[in-house]
């Protein structure tokens, strides 16, 4: 969901919307480290080398650039034409205001009103743009979420678990095509064209978090994590805690028990995510002044 744009939000709004993220991030966190082995769980982040998790950083740097490719895409096919280095940079503040302006001033928000300010693209037209690249990029997840999850093992530990993961792979993508053209107008091409950029970006995730895991010392295993972990990061994009915080954690606390899995691995893997994407997101403080001065050189004229 993407939240309104700064000046149509209401200061009690804003604050109401803080104040409501933080209690129930709060609270779902409180909710999580009351029913696991706190001193288990911090074993498991003491194993990770510093190493695994500069690359998981690295990927997860290089999930933004492809998803500034993704957006980018999406506007050339709307008529707008912008560079990669301006893209790049405008999905980075993007970023940075999820994560110090968690309220009513989403990133979406933030650059739907950047583009109207700068550009004279309508709002609602910037936003519906928005909205149809994270449906892709929301498919993507859910697709490496499907694969993960039948190429490893929990499943056969659930009635009917197989044939439900296989019902779910044959219809996620034509489901999705209907969504987008029936709510979004998207046209199916362009759809299908953005989802290169919606693989790369959302494989890179993956992989940003299976650095975390193996960081860990999981084996085989680690596709059942995998697969868990990717579904808590489609709860995650709920736009009701700070940054997914808490949801990714709650979703660990009862997959895993359902599973049979670690719920302390999953915890400790899904609470270092969340630093190395505040960290991913701290990049965008780069940006935030020399973005409006880089608007004087978005005259390109090229194919994505």
């Amino acid at each position: 969901m993407t939240d309104l744009p700064p000046e149509a939000v209401p200061a009690t709004r804003r604050i109401a919307l803080i104040a409501g993220k933080l209690l129930l991030t709060a609270g779902a966190l409180w909710l999580v480290f009351t029913r696991i082995d706190l001193s288990e769980m911090l074993g498991h982040l003491h194993t990770i080398p510093v190493e695994y998790g500069i690359a998981a950083f690295a990927a997860l740097n290089f999930a933004q650039i492809v998803s500034a490719a993704r957006m980018r895409y999406y506007f050339f096919k709307a008529g707008h034409h912008f560079s990669q280095r301006f893209t790049t940079a405008i999905y980075y503040v993007g970023a940075l205001f999820n994560i110090v302006l968690p309220g009513g001033i989403s990133g979406d928000g933030y650059k739907a009103y950047f583009l109207k300010k700068h550009f004279q693209i309508p709002v609602l037209s910037a936003v519906r743009i928005m909205l149809s690249e994270r449906s892709s990029g929301l498919c993507a997840l859910l697709l490496i979420a499907l694969t993960l999850a039948l190429l490893g093992s929990a499943h056969y530990s659930q009635p009917y678990g197989t044939p439900i993961l296989i019902l779910g792979y044959v219809l996620l993508i034509p489901s999705y095509l209907v969504c987008i053209r029936l709510f979004l107008k998207e046209q199916v091409r362009t759809a299908l064209g953005a989802m290169r950029f919606s693989l790369l970006g959302q494989g890179l995730v993956t992989l940003s978090a299976y650095c975390i895991f193996r960081g860990m010392g999981m084996g085989p295993e680690v596709l059942d994590y995998l697969a868990l972990f990717m579904l808590s990061c489609v709860v995650a994009i709920l736009p009701i805690s700070i940054g997914g915080a808490g949801l990714r954690e709650l979703t660990f606390l009862y997959g895993s028990s359902l599973f049979g899995m670690d719920p302390e691995i999953g915890i400790a893997a899904s609470l270092v995510f969340f630093a190395v994407s505040v960290s991913t997101s701290l990049v965008g403080l780069l940006f935030v002044n020399v973005l409006p001065m880089m608007c004087d050189n978005e005259h390109v004229h090229d194919t994505p």
